[in-house]
């Protein structure tokens, strides 16, 4: 299972999370960073150096339980494409971002994903 890693770099409060870890044999928390980020107010400058610290804090946290975050650049949807297909995943957990640009974007992920017949959980 692929989870999908945004702002919620945390493992004691992530549902995604535990629930792949429980529904799931493996996992692969993955991070991408859309340069097409659909946001009005895109992270930049020192919010980027930001997340990134977060991002290393949560894959030490990761690493502490025998995971790592996979990282990759571009487009969202082609990237956890990408991820999920040449990794063999059968599902993709995310939690939801709630702002309206970020909705329509994980709209046309779960479209993708469901279209090759896998399965998609959203909390």
């Amino acid at each position: 299972c692929v989870v999908l890693i945004r702002e919620d770099c945390r493992l004691h409060d992530n549902p995604a999370l535990h629930t792949a870890a429980e529904m799931h044999e493996w996992v692969v928390p993955l991070y991408v960073h859309d340069d097409a980020d659909p946001s009005p107010w895109p992270v930049r400058g020192a919010g980027l150096w930001w997340r990134h610290e977060s991002l290393k804090f949560f894959d030490k946290s990761l690493q502490s339980i025998g995971s790592r975050i996979v990282y990759r650049k571009g487009n969202l949807v082609e990237q956890v494409m990408d991820v999920i297909l040449s990794s063999g995943a059968k599902a993709l957990h995310f939690n939801l971002q709630l702002e309206p640009w970020h909705h329509d974007r994980d709209l046309a992920l779960e479209s993708a994903v469901v279209s090759v017949g896998l399965d998609v959980r959203k909390f």
